[in-house]
């Protein structure tokens, strides 16, 4: 565990920091995967996870409670933060929050901007889903060599622009293994084979509870048909409810207050002299 302080000026303690992750690429594959409830959080640092992916704002905050610990890499959307001015903005408010490092998949010097402000980057290279209409729509990305040397390119621009990491999505393995070798950066494999630094996947996805799954990710759970079980038996309890309170089964004296024969002539005198 190591003793830091926050961008904020928090003193916090953490599993890994950014010069840990850099330190280990090549020693060990690191595991990250998303949470978006405080379950989810405790469940991945009970699991012993490595990092998790979380978005900003009010659940990078609960995610923090309930992840200590645990190193948080927190995604900045690009259709929120329409300048360089707002996109330091909120990485500096998402850093005092608890972040640990930033995701950006928008212009690379945008990413040296952040860089410039001593904020740890993880960029996007390979296929980036906000941007798939310029790749014709979600598919692979470098099976041509064209492609293949265009997404060496992009590394070599975020080495440049002074990112620490890469999320590399849905790029064939040999590429991913290739790229991960020869770059300083720390490569975070989704969808790209398991020759990188950090192996990622989402949760919903490892859960099972994704609709219309892509086919690179692996359902260790089936939560979709438990959760289709406990929404069945949820309508059923709430039915029966109904059913008793609208016959009159319930409440039943297993449930309510009694109270004594004095108390109920009282409180009937009370009322007749009300009434007068």
């Amino acid at each position: 565990m190591k003793r830091i302080y926050t961008m904020g000026g928090d003193p916090a303690a953490r599993q890994l920091t950014v010069a840990d992750i850099i330190a280990i690429k090549g020693q060990r594959t690191l595991v990250q995967a998303t949470a978006t409830t405080e379950e989810e959080a405790r469940a991945a640092v009970e699991a012993g996870l490595d990092m998790l992916s979380v978005s900003v704002g009010a659940e990078l905050r609960m995610m923090r409670a309930a992840a200590p610990n645990m190193f948080l890499n927190v995604a900045l959307p690009i259709t929120r933060f329409a300048s360089q001015e707002d996109l330091l903005r909120g990485a500096y408010e998402a850093m005092e929050d608890g972040a640990d490092a930033v995701y950006f998949c928008g212009p690379v010097r945008w990413i040296e901007y952040l860089s410039a402000a001593a904020i740890p980057v993880m960029g996007h290279a390979g296929l980036v889903p906000r941007k798939s209409i310029w790749l014709g729509g979600l598919r692979a990305f470098g099976k041509t060599p064209a492609e293949a040397q265009q997404l060496w390119q992009d590394i070599r621009d975020l080495e440049n622009a002074g990112a620490y990491a890469v999320e590399i999505e849905v790029v064939p393995a040999e590429l991913t293994a290739e790229i991960t070798k020869a770059t300083s950066l720390s490569v975070s494999s989704i969808g790209s084979g398991p020759h990188a630094d950090i192996v990622f996947q989402f949760t919903e996805d490892t859960l099972g509870t994704t609709t219309n799954a892509p086919r690179h990710v692996k359902a260790y759970e089936d939560f979709a048909t438990r959760l289709a079980d406990l929404q069945k038996a949820r309508v059923s309890a709430l039915k029966r409810f109904a059913d008793d309170a609208r016959s009159g089964a319930y409440p039943g004296p297993e449930v309510s207050v009694a109270t004594s024969a004095e108390a109920l002539d009282a409180l009937r005198t009370a009322i007749q002299r009300g009434k007068q």
